[in-house]
């Protein structure tokens, strides 16, 4: 396991094991191919939480090298790059790493769509992207369910770049902001990668996204203000609930080929991500959004 004194380097530990999936804590590992590995994030603000990140060594085609096109050797993306999304996109090779990490959290998304489908009879919204800023280092994406249902979602927003372990009068992590989907703090992948290849630089001050995290707590459903998490977590499982129960309504009545929606039994069938969650170790440190339960969750 990470030396818990590095607690922001744990992602970044991660990425460098040679075998990810023997390597990592139990339950902590999805998915991994060359170039990336997907990880349960280890403080979930939805009931399906994912982070996606570039391993290291990073691996291109010589080819892919801006001044070494004719050289034999294989090369990789240098560490310097993927310690963070700002670096990344300084990077000469931060399409190629944006766009295996998108080809990744595709394989994801069917993965929790397929089980929503099993084990709720309907699927809902998937958002994949990434924070404006991290506290960990190494450059992670997120795959997160639009509920944002979780008993760790706690506060309204997250404390940019604090150590978990150092008290401090701001040390609970607030998170709900960090993952609304239109505030601007989260950064959909898809964007990401247009900003990129039309050269648009992400010219927002790091003061700038922290206000973002500050603003009134609003349902990214309707709208709505809320004045606490816990109201607010309310309407977010109600809306849930009946937005499940009106598509489940929907799939009942049959489509043009005559396909309903799939009985309790197909939905029982399948591994189950949200058991497998609970098997799984908790990360030290790992990826929240800012800090660990007591302080500062990691984003």
């Amino acid at each position: 396991m990470p030396n818990p004194a590095a607690w922001n380097a744990v992602l970044e530990q991660y990425a460098r094991l040679h075998n990810p999936e023997r390597e990592l804590p139990k339950g902590v590992h999805l998915l991994s191919d060359s170039k990336c590995v997907t990880i349960f994030d280890g403080y979930e603000k939805a009931k399906y939480h994912f982070l996606v990140m570039p391993r290291y060594p990073f691996p291109l085609e010589s080819s892919s090298s801006p001044s070494s096109a004719s050289t034999s050797t294989s090369i990789s993306v240098p560490s310097s790059h993927l310690t963070s999304l700002e670096a990344l996109r300084k990077s000469p090779y931060c399409l190629r790493v944006l766009h295996a990490l998108q080809e990744q959290a595709r394989q994801v998304q069917e993965m929790i769509e397929e089980e929503m489908l099993k084990k709720e009879g309907w699927k809902w919204p998937i958002h994949i992207g990434f924070h404006a800023r991290e506290s960990m280092r190494h450059v992670h994406l997120h795959v997160i369910s639009s509920d944002l249902i979780s008993p760790k979602l706690k506060n309204k927003n997250f404390v940019i770049l604090r150590n978990p372990l150092t008290p401090s009068s701001n040390s609970r992590a607030r998170h709900y902001n960090s993952f609304h989907p239109s505030l601007g703090f989260f950064l959909h992948l898809t964007k990401v990668i247009e900003q990129v290849e039309a050269s648009q630089k992400d010219t927002n001050s790091t003061s700038s996204y922290e206000n973002l995290l500050k603003v009134p707590l609003r349902s990214h459903y309707t709208g709505q203000q809320y004045p606490t998490i816990p109201k607010l977590k309310v309407h977010l499982e109600e809306e849930w609930e009946r937005r499940g129960k009106e598509e489940k309504r929907r799939q009942a009545l049959p489509n043009k080929d005559g396909i309903k929606a799939p009985s309790d039994s197909e939905r029982d069938r399948g591994a189950d991500l949200v058991q497998g969650r609970a098997k799984k170790v908790k990360v030290d440190r790992t990826e929240e959004d800012v800090g660990a339960s007591s302080g500062d969750e990691t984003i």
